[in-house]
């Protein structure tokens, strides 16, 4: 059996494929195997070409992805073709077919036997039976190998990140609540641009903070299932869809507040809860992850 510490895998796809591709990546960097993705391997000012080739032939295997996309994608077709005229000189599989949609196989790889994704798709990629043979397929046992109880630090900074900005946006509403409320108290008198950039530009902004942190919570999901810790991280999301509904909620037309002192104040007060639940969460749970990885090095 290969060591999974020794396997370089190529994933060859269409950029259309990119988020089931990354799943793909993470899963097989919890199990050990190092993957080649081109979004975050390739450095501004390579020769993607020449780097692309390199990679192809460093590698213990390509993984193919086969989709709508990719069968008709000339930088698919090209990496294929480099693959299998590899495969042809290796004299051993190479080429590792991965279907995610359900279109008709490519020549190329007609007479191989592919992972086929799409039979549990609704299922984590970690969890089908798919990766299952994919993983023998290199040479690993599935049964001998666990995914990691813990993140890259790369998943970590992504969701560090992420919640970061949104907190920040947080703020930025708070901040332009208090404001309204304060001028409307004093004088009476409502601001109308500020108003605006309160309910269209801070909300629109705040959906796609939303966004960026979802994707990134979802990333580090498997892991913080693995900890014993009542910190439950979806139900902040909830609360987060609640307070987006509630902010967009707001007339956006100033003149159809009724009562501006009292509405401002209530955001405010709202938006600095939510604010406050969001930064404990990210507290807690980068010390829970972080105390994780120490503890499991320290057995190790």
């Amino acid at each position: 059996m290969t060591n999974s510490g020794k396997l370089k895998v190529f994933l060859s796809h269409s950029s259309n494929d990119k988020p089931f591709v990354r799943d793909l990546d993470r899963a097989l960097q919890a199990y050990g195997i190092e993957s080649f993705l081109d979004e975050r391997d390739i450095g501004i000012g390579e020769d993607i070409p020449h780097r692309l080739f390199n990679e192809i032939y460093a590698a213990t295997h390509v993984c193919y992805v086969i989709s709508r996309s990719s069968i008709t994608s000339e930088w698919v077709r090209d990496e294929l073709s480099k693959a299998s005229m590899l495969e042809k000189e290796r004299k051993g599989v190479f080429v590792l077919p991965i279907l995610i949609e359900q279109v008709e196989i490519p020549i190329a790889v007609k007479n191989k036997r592919y992972a086929d994704f799409t039979i549990d798709a609704t299922k984590p990629i970690h969890e089908q039976a798919a990766f299952t043979l994919l993983l023998t397929a290199m040479g690993v046992d599935p049964a001998r190998f666990e995914p990691q109880s813990f993140p890259s630090k790369q998943l970590l900074l992504d969701f560090a990140e992420a919640t970061t900005h949104l907190i920040q946006c947080l703020i930025d509403i708070r901040i332009r609540a208090s404001q309204i409320r304060d001028e409307w108290t004093t004088s009476r008198y409502l601001d109308v641009n500020v108003y605006y950039r309160l309910t269209y530009d801070r909300t629109i902004d705040l959906r796609r903070r939303i966004d960026a942190y979802e994707t990134a919570r979802e990333q580090l999901q498997p892991y913080v299932a693995n900890i014993n810790s009542s910190i439950d991280v979806s139900t902040v999301t909830e609360e987060l869809f609640h307070f987006f509904d509630s902010a967009i909620g707001i007339p956006s037309d100033p003149r159809r507040l009724i009562d501006v002192p009292q509405q401002m104040a209530t955001l405010s007060s709202r938006t600095n809860a939510i604010e406050l639940m969001v930064s404990a969460m990210l507290t807690s749970l980068l010390f829970l992850l972080s105390k994780e990885s120490v503890e499991v090095k320290r057995a190790g």
